[in-house]
C-alpha cells in the first residue's frame, strides 16, 4: 500500500471489503502504522493467522498448508470454522467447488471383522453429527462417502478361525457318534488327535493361517468320507476356501454394522465403496502411481517409496510429522501378514499391493497373484467418487499416522497435487472407565450391549455433549451428564406442550379468562430475550468448531429460563412464545440428529403430535377420573384403591407411553418415549429394592446387636473377665492367664505383675457400668 501510495485507513478498508474479507480483516486496518513498509506483510500475515485461529499461534512444525479461502476466496465464508489437522487450528471452511456451496466429504469406514463397540459408535455417531450441521444448519449439499473394509489381515485370520471352529464342532459331534456306534480304536484315535491339535491352534494361533490350515486339513483326513459319512449323515468336514470365506465374515459384520448405526439413528452415507468391488480400480490405481514414479516392485508385491516422494517437493507426514518413521506404526499399518521387510529398499516405504501367500485371497495384477495393501483402498475409493480435490477427510485420531498421511501421500502421488485433502477431522479417543477398550480387560462393550443400558437417544447426547475432537471416557459419570441433559430438555418439552395443551383446551370451550391479548410483561420481555440470547450463542458454537457442546450449554440455559417463566406464569404463559422457544430448541436437536416432532424429541415412530391430539380427550378424562378416585380413597383411607391408582400412573400407563405425574391440584399426562419411561420404571424398582435390602440388613444388625447385648447381661460380674467370653465383649486383646481376686477384676497379669493403677481403674469402671446395665435389665 505504502509503495502503492495508499497510505490511508480509508482506502485499505475499502479495498479489504471489496475483496470480501473485512469481516476477518476489518482489525488489520493498523497495519498502516508499522513504521518500515518491509515489515507490513509479516505483520499482516501474524494478525490474519491470529484472526484465523480464534487467537491461538500456529502449531509449530507443522507442514505447511494451502488455504482454500487464499484460493477461492473468503467471500463464501459462511463464519464456518473446522478444527483441522493439518494446522491443529480451527481455520475458517471454504468448499472447493464453484458455488462454494457443494462439499464433498469421505468418511474412513470399520473394518468389519468382529462386532462394532462403542468407539464406533462415537466416531461414526460424532460425524453424522457434523454432517448434519453441514447439511441442516448451514445448508451445505454434503456429498457424504463411507468406505468399507471387507478385506484385510484381520478379516482373513479370523475367517480362517471361524471355519476351522466350526469344522472342530462338526468333529467332536462325529466324535460322540464314533464312540456311541462303536467304531473302531484306529478311526476313534486320529480323530481325537486331529481335535485335539485344533483346539490348540484355535486357541494359541489364531494369526498363523499355515497352521490353522494344516489342523483343517488334518480334521479333513481323520474324518474319511465314506466312514464319517456313514457315522453322522449330511456334516461334512473341508477346507477353508478363502476365496469366499472372507466375504461371508465380511459380509456378516457389514451388515450388523449398518444395523446398529441405524439403532443409533446414523443418517445413510450417500455413497457405500468397498474394496472387494474395487480390485480392477485398485490396480489401475497402483500402476499410475508407479508410472509417475513413486512406487516400485519387489517380490510380486508393490511399495510407495517415501523417499523419491519427498525428493520430488511434495510433503509425506502433514498430519503428525512425529510419528514419520515409527517402525511400530508402521508395521501395525503393514498388517500382521505383511512380507518380510527385505522386500521394501526402505523401512519407510509402505505396501500398495501384497503378493498374496497360502491360505490368502488373490487377484491378478501384473505384479502377480496379490491383494491390496491397507492404506490404498481408501485413496482409490475416495477419488472415484470425489476426484482430485476432497473438501473433508475423517476418522478416529489413531488413524492419523499411518494410515491417512498414507493415503494423502498416494493420492497426492497418483493426481500428481500438493494438497488432495483440504480439511482433515479427527475424533478424539474414547475410554473405557479410564482404560483402553480391550476384550483382555473385559471392558469391550458392544454397541447392542450399550443400547441394554442406554437409550440411543442418550448415547447421542452423550457424543454430543463431548464434541468429535475430545478424548472421552465412557462410564456412568460421563453418562450423567448426558443423561442430565435429555432429561432436562424433555422435561421442559413436555410441560410446555402440557400448558399449550391446556390452553388449547381452555380455548376450545370457550374460557378466555387466561387468553386474554395484553402487552408483553416484563416476564415476557425476559424469556424473548433468552431465547434470542440461546439463538446467538448456538450459533457462534456451532461456527466455533462445531462446538456442539458449548450449543447444548446454551440451550439448558434456556430450558431454565422457560421453567422459570412457566412455573411463574402458569395457565397464563403465553403460548405463541412458548412456541417459538419450543420450535427453535426442537429445531437445533433435530440438526443433531434426535428424533423429534414439531415440538419435542418424538415419543415412538408415529407423529407425536397427531398421537397426541388423538390422545388428549381420553387421557384428560382418565387422569380426571383417577383424580376423584384417588381423592375419595384418601378420604376414606383406603390403602387398596391408592395402590391401584398408584400401578395405573406406574406400571400400566408407561407401556403406553404415557407420563402421568401426581401434583398439588391434580395429575398431569405427559406423552413420552416409552422405552425411557420402561427404563426408568426399572431404575425406579432397582433403588427400591436396594433401599429394601439395605433395611433388611440394618434390621438385621439392629437384632443381632440387641442380642448380643441380652446374652452380654446375662454374663456375671465375676465372670465379666474370663477369655471364654473375650469375643462376646469384642477385646481383641483379653486376660487369659490374668489372675482375678474375689471380685471378678484382674490383679496379676500372666507374668505374674500387678497390673497398672490406670488399667485397674478403667477395669473397675467397666465392672460397675456392666453392674449397672444388669440393673437397669432387672437383672441382680
Amino acid at each position: 500500500f505504502r509503495s502503492n501510495k495508499m497510505g490511508g485507513k480509508e482506502e485499505l478498508e475499502a479495498y479489504l471489503k471489496e475483496k470480501g474479507v473485512d469481516r476477518i480483516m476489518q482489525h488489520l486496518v493498523d497495519a498502516v502504522s508499522v513504521e518500515k513498509p518491509e515489515d507490513v506483510r509479516s505483520f499482516l500475515v501474524r494478525a490474519l493467522q491470529k484472526e484465523a485461529v480464534g487467537g491461538e499461534s500456529p502449531a509449530k512444525e507443522m507442514p505447511k498448508w494451502e488455504d482454500p479461502g487464499m484460493k477461492f476466496g473468503y467471500e463464501r465464508w459462511t463464519g464456518l470454522r473446522l478444527l483441522n489437522s493439518f494446522t491443529k487450528t480451527k481455520t475458517p471452511f471454504i468448499p472447493a467447488s464453484q458455488d462454494g456451496k457443494k462439499v464433498k466429504w469421505y468418511i474412513c469406514g470399520p473394518t468389519v471383522y468382529d462386532s462394532a463397540h462403542v468407539g464406533h459408535a462415537r466416531n461414526y455417531v460424532a460425524f453424522d453429527i457434523a454432517r448434519r450441521i453441514l447439511s441442516d444448519y448451514f445448508h451445505y449439499d454434503v456429498q457424504y462417502v463411507m468406505n468399507i473394509t471387507d478385506l484385510d489381515d484381520k478379516i482373513i485370520m479370523r475367517s480362517h478361525r471361524k471355519h476351522l471352529e466350526k469344522m472342530l464342532t462338526i468333529a467332536e459331534n462325529g466324535l460322540a457318534a464314533y464312540v456311541e456306534k462303536k467304531r473302531t480304536v484306529d478311526e476313534i484315535i486320529p480323530l481325537v488327535q486331529a481335535i485335539a491339535m485344533g483346539r490348540a491352534v484355535v486357541q494359541y494361533e489364531e494369526k498363523n493361517i499355515p497352521l490353522m490350515m494344516d489342523a483343517t486339513k488334518g480334521l479333513c483326513e481323520a474324518t474319511r468320507k465314506d466312514v464319517f459319512a456313514a457315522v453322522v449323515p449330511g456334516c461334512t468336514v473341508k477346507e477353508c476356501d478363502i476365496q469366499s470365506e472372507y466375504l461371508k465374515l465380511a459380509n456378516t459384520y457389514e451388515k450388523e454394522f449398518f444395523e446398529d448405526m441405524s439403532l443409533l439413528g446414523m443418517r445413510a452415507p450417500d455413497a457405500v465403496t468397498r474394496v472387494s468391488e474395487y480390485m480392477p480400480d485398485i490396480v489401475s490405481y497402483i500402476q499410475q502411481i508407479i508410472d509417475n514414479g513413486f512406487a516400485y516392485e519387489s517380490n510380486g508385491s508393490v511399495y510407495f517409496n517415501v523417499s523419491d516422494f519427498q525428493q520430488s517437493g511434495l510433503c509425506y507426514g502433514k498430519l503428525d510429522p512425529t510419528k514419520v518413521g515409527s517402525s511400530e506404526l508402521i508395521a501395525e499399518g503393514e498388517g500382521a501378514l505383511s512380507a518380510a521387510a527385505g522386500d521394501k529398499r526402505s523401512s519407510s516405504d509402505f505396501a500398495l499391493w501384497k503378493a498374496s501367500k497360502r491360505g490368502e485371497p488373490a487377484w491378478d495384477s501384473p505384479w502377480g497373484k496379490g491383494r491390496p495393501g491397507w492404506h490404498i483402498e481408501c485413496s482409490c475409493m475416495c477419488s472415484s467418487i470425489l476426484g482430485h480435490e476432497v473438501d473433508i477427510n475423517c476418522g478416529g485420531v489413531d488413524l492419523k499416522f499411518p494410515h491417512h498421511d498414507n493415503q494423502l501421500a498416494q493420492s497426492e502421488a497418483y493426481y500428481g497435487v500438493k494438497q488432495w485433502v483440504n480439511y482433515f477431522l479427527h475424533s478424539g479417543h474414547l475410554h473405557i472407565k479410564g482404560l483402553k477398550m480391550s476384550k483382555s480387560l473385559k471392558n469391550f462393550v458392544t454397541i447392542r450391549g450399550a443400547l441394554e443400558k442406554y437409550t440411543a437417544r442418550q448415547i447421542r447426547m452423550l457424543f454430543v455433549v463431548n464434541p468429535y475432537y475430545v478424548p472421552m471416557d465412557f462410564s456412568d459419570d460421563s453418562m450423567s451428564q448426558a443423561l442430565t441433559a435429555e432429561k432436562k430438555l424433555n422435561e421442559c418439552f413436555l410441560s410446555l406442550k402440557g400448558v399449550l395443551r391446556e390452553q388449547e383446551k381452555v380455548k376450545s370451550q370457550g374460557r378466555l379468562e387466561y387468553l386474554q391479548v395484553e402487552s408483553f410483561q416484563e416476564d415476557e420481555l425476559a424469556l424473548l430475550n433468552e431465547l434470542s440470547i440461546a439463538k446467538s450463542g448456538v450459533d457462534d458454537a456451532l461456527c466455533d468448531a462445531l462446538n456442539t457442546k458449548s450449543a447444548i450449554e446454551r440451550l439448558l440455559q434456556l430450558v431454565s429460563a422457560t421453567n422459570s417463566y412457566m412455573q411463574k406464569r402458569g395457565k397464563e404463559s403465553r403460548a405463541p412464545l412458548l412456541t417459538n422457544v419450543g420450535i427453535f430448541m426442537t429445531q437445533i436437536l433435530n440438526v443433531f440428529g434426535f428424533g423429534t416432532d414439531d415440538i419435542g424429541f418424538t415419543s415412538g415412530t408415529a407423529s407425536a403430535a397427531s398421537v397426541e391430539q388423538v390422545a388428549a380427550p381420553y387421557l384428560d378424562v382418565l387422569s380426571s377420573f383417577r383424580d376423584n378416585i384417588r381423592a375419595k380413597a384418601r378420604t376414606n383411607k383406603d390403602g387398596d384403591v391408592l395402590q391401584l391408582c398408584d400401578a395405573l400412573r406406574d406400571d400400566i400407563l408407561p407401556e403406553l407411553g404415557v407420563r402421568l405425574e401426581d401434583k398439588g391440584d391434580g395429575s398431569v399426562w405427559k406423552l413420552d418415549d416409552k422405552e425411557t419411561l420402561l427404563k426408568e420404571r426399572e431404575i425406579k424398582a432397582q433403588e427400591a429394592e436396594e433401599k429394601r435390602r439395605a433395611k433388611e440388613a440394618r434390621l438385621e444388625q439392629q437384632r443381632l446387636k440387641k442380642e448380643a447385648e441380652a446374652k452380654r447381661l446375662q454374663v456375671s460380674p465375676k465372670e465379666l473377665f474370663l477369655p471364654s467370653f473375650d469375643e462376646l465383649f469384642g477385646r481383641k486383646d483379653g486376660y487369659q492367664g490374668y489372675k482375678l481376686n474375689d471380685e471378678g477384676l484382674p490383679i496379676e497379669d500372666a507374668e505374674g505383675k500387678e497390673v497398672s493403677k490406670k488399667l485397674a481403674k478403667k477395669l473397675q469402671k467397666e465392672m460397675e457400668k456392666h453392674i449397672e446395665a444388669r440393673k437397669k435389665a432387672g437383672i441382680e
